[in-house]
């Protein structure tokens, strides 16, 4: 993979304020400081769920799996 020229690069995702504005009964300046505010956590809880769901396609099509 090749992330400083952005390529190879895949299932890219971003959040905005209006994703937390759909979800919560807050104003944008509230929403953009929530993003902020978590976007560490965010991004990290993001990964954890990328490999599972890498992991459960990868099983469904019949990739084989390294051994670790």
């Amino acid at each position: 993979m090749t992330i400083k020229d952005g390529k190879n690069l895949y299932a890219k995702v971003v959040w905005t304020t209006s994703d937390v504005q759909d979800l919560f009964d807050v104003n944008e300046e509230q929403a953009a400081e929530f993003l902020n505010n978590n976007e560490r956590n965010i991004q990290d809880r993001m990964v954890e769920l990328g490999w599972s769901v890498i992991e459960d396609l990868g099983h469904f099509e019949g990739l084989k799996r390294k051994e670790i």
